[in-house]
C-alpha cells in the first residue's frame, strides 16, 4: 500500500493509452506481435504495483482530425513528415482495442479530442470521490496534480536500464518541472514542447520560463505590466512581450485544466464491458500469444467492475 493510498476512496486508474501503446511498439517493433505483448505486460506491472478498482484506457483521435490543428495547423506536424508506419501498427492497435474489450476494460474515446483531453474530463469528474492516477509519460499531464494528492500523475522511467515507476505528487512536479502544476502550461507556452510542435520563445528555455514566471507572473509577461527600467534592455522579457499573441495560442493548446474546447463524456454513462474468454483467446492465438492468457487472466481478476 503506497503513501497516499485513502481506504475511504476509490482508486481508479486511467491510463493514457496512445502514450502507452506507441512505447510498446516502438520497444518491440521487430515482432509482429510485439504491441500487444508489451501492452499486456504494462497493465500487470501498474496492476501489481498499483491496485486499483477501476482500470480506464483512453484514447484520442486521428491527428488530422484533431479540434487543435484548426487552431494551429502545425501541432504535431513533424509526426506527419515521419516514414509511413508499418502495416502491423495499426492492425495490432486495432486487435488491441478488441482485446481490451474483452477483458471487460473501459475505453473512453473522442473524436477530434486527444487522449489528454479525455483523462482531464473524466479527472474532474472523479476527483472529488476518488483517487484518481493517471499513467503517462507527457509533461503536459503534470497540471492536472492537485495539493490534496486526489489525483497523482504516475511516469515509466527507465533508471540503470530497468523500467521503474515515479509518482508524481504536488512536491514532485515542482521539483521537476519548477513551477506548481497548474502553471505547467504556462511554462509550457513559454518554453515549448517540441513532442507536439510547440515553439514557445526562442532563448527561453524551462529553466528560464520558470524562473520568469516567479519573478514576474504570467499576465505581467505578456502585458508588459513590468515597471522595472531594466526591461527595456531586456531581450528576453522584451521577446516575450512581442510574442504575447502566439503565447496566448500556445497556451490554449496545452491548457487542459480549462481548454477552449473538452470532450462530451460521463463516466457515469459508461459500463464496463462483460469480459469475453473465447474472445479473448481467439486475439491471443491471433497473434500466437496465447501462452500470456494467464497474465491476461491476472489483469482481469484484479479489477473490480
Amino acid at each position: 500500500m503506497v503513501f497516499w493510498m485513502n481506504e475511504k476512496k476509490s482508486i481508479i486508474s486511467l491510463i493514457d493509452g496512445d502514450n502507452l501503446y506507441h512505447r510498446n511498439f516502438f520497444q518491440f517493433s521487430n515482432f509482429h506481435n510485439g504491441a500487444i505483448y508489451g501492452f499486456i505486460q504494462s497493465l500487470v506491472r501498474i496492476l501489481n504495483a498499483y491496485p486499483t478498482h477501476y482500470l480506464v484506457v483512453c484514447w484520442g483521435g486521428k491527428r488530422a482530425d484533431l479540434w487543435r490543428r484548426e487552431l494551429y495547423p502545425d501541432y504535431k506536424a513533424h509526426r506527419d513528415e515521419k516514414e509511413p508506419l508499418p502495416a502491423h501498427f495499426s492492425a495490432q492497435w486495432a486487435s488491441l482495442k478488441k482485446l481490451l474489450k474483452a477483458m471487460g476494460i473501459i475505453q473512453p474515446y473522442c473524436a477530434s479530442f486527444e487522449a489528454d483531453d479525455v483523462i482531464a474530463e473524466l479527472s474532474k469528474q472523479l476527483m472529488s470521490s476518488s483517487i484518481v492516477l493517471v499513467f503517462t509519460n507527457d509533461k503536459d499531464m503534470l497540471q492536472l496534480v492537485d495539493k490534496n494528492n486526489n489525483l497523482l500523475v504516475i511516469r515509466d522511467e527507465k533508471i540503470k536500464g530497468s523500467n521503474t515507476f515515479r509518482e508524481m505528487n504536488y512536491e514532485a512536479v515542482i521539483d521537476f518541472m519548477g513551477v506548481e502544476p497548474d502553471k505547467v502550461p504556462q511554462l509550457l507556452a513559454l518554453s515549448g514542447d517540441s513532442s507536439d510542435d510547440i515553439p514557445g520563445v526562442k532563448g527561453i528555455g524551462p529553466k528560464t520560463a520558470a524562473k520568469l514566471l516567479k519573478e514576474f507572473g504570467f499576465e505581467r509577461l505578456l502585458t508588459n505590466r513590468i515597471t522595472d527600467k531594466s526591461f527595456i534592455n531586456n531581450k528576453k522579457l522584451y521577446s516575450i512581450f512581442e510574442k504575447a499573441i502566439d503565447i496566448r495560442l500556445y497556451y490554449s493548446l496545452v491548457d487542459l485544466l480549462n481548454p477552449p474546447r473538452t470532450p462530451k463524456l460521463d463516466i457515469k454513462n459508461m459500463p464496463a464491458p462483460e469480459p469475453d474468454k473465447d474472445a479473448i483467446l481467439s486475439i491471443l492465438a491471433e497473434y500466437e500469444l496465447t501462452n500470456h492468457f494467464d497474465k491476461v487472466k491476472l489483469v482481469v481478476s484484479k479489477l473490480c467492475n
